[in-house]
């Protein structure tokens, strides 16, 4: 019989992909309107598009509530890790709609939010290493 350890495990890849992917987003947004004009040139155009923004944003998104959920529910049970990811989206969506039409805003708001929804997992990360720590038992 298996312990909890393997479902941790997974949360961990998760937690590890959802900085990651927090990352990326944050650097995409950080330089996406300084690199505008010069993308087409390079035949990376798309990178800009709009539908790979809200794809970021839903990927951060689908990973950090499989990731956190579980972990919350099933062992460490701190509310932290959630709302701080909940700050994080927060930011993001306030950042794509209400900064829309300012860019600075809009990418401040949404570097923001990645670099806090990377956090987040961050601290969930911490937490499941602190109070889970059940050997597997085959």
């Amino acid at each position: 019989m298996m312990t909890n350890n393997v479902t941790l495990a997974e949360g961990g890849r998760l937690d590890r992909f959802g900085i990651i992917a927090s990352c990326v987003c944050a650097v995409h947004c950080a330089v996406m309107p300084a690199l505008v004009g010069l993308l087409p040139l390079l035949g990376l155009g798309v990178i800009a598009d709009e539908r790979v923004e809200w794809t970021l944003v839903a990927v951060a998104a689908l990973v950090g509530m499989a990731s956190l959920l579980p972990t919350y529910f099933r062992h460490h049970g701190r509310a932290t890790p959630l709302l701080i990811f909940a700050a994080g989206l927060t930011l993001i969506f306030v950042g794509k709609t209400l900064f829309e039409e300012r860019a600075t805003l809009e990418a401040a708001s949404v570097v923001a939010g990645a670099l806090t929804v990377a956090i987040a997992h961050f601290v969930n990360r911490r937490l499941c290493r602190a109070c889970c720590t059940i050997p597997v038992v085959e």
